[in-house]
């Protein structure tokens, strides 16, 4: 008999199948491993890339948390020795620490009337969006770390021009 579960580490579970590389790799992040619990489920999420582009998810994202770095051309950049090694956690916790600095920064209020975000939170988007974009993660997860729309995110490259 199969029971339905929704409870948080239900959710968990259903975000670490939907970050697999691809559908028939066994290969996946074991984020109660990594030191994550059931409740921090919003900071997993801020993890997921959304973009459809490629017959399902681009999982940019989870290529970069489980890439080895440095990797000969022609395999695979991700490989089961990698997968919860001590790189990887610390990219994790990179990826989940740009994330919380930029909640925090966008929450607080800016004191010029008129502007909806502060001038720390429009560079702190500037300067990781740089970082991120090196690391080799689209535009769309790019946004959803840095809690910003993608007008926002090049708003600054558009006055450039």
């Amino acid at each position: 008999m199969n029971v339905i579960q929704n409870g948080p580490s239900h959710r968990v579970a259903e975000l670490a199948r939907a970050m697999a590389p691809d559908p028939f790799s066994r290969e996946k992040l074991d984020f109660l491993k990594l030191g994550f619990q059931d409740n921090q489920y919003e900071e997993l999420e801020a993890l997921r890339c959304k973009d459809r582009r490629h017959n399902g998810h681009c999982n940019c994202v989870h290529r970069y948390i489980i890439s080895s770095g440095d990797v000969p051309s022609g395999e695979r950049p991700w490989q089961r020795e990698h997968i919860n090694s001590s790189a990887s956690l610390d990219r994790f916790k990179r990826v989940i620490c740009i994330h919380n600095e930029a909640l925090n920064l966008k929450n607080t209020r800016n004191p010029v009337a008129g502007r909806k975000y502060s001038e720390a939170f429009s560079d702190f988007v500037t300067v990781h969006k740089k970082e991120l974009t090196q690391n080799k993660i689209c535009k769309k997860a790019i946004s959803t770390v840095l809690h910003c729309s993608l007008n926002f995110l090049y708003r600054d490259q558009n006055n450039n021009k």
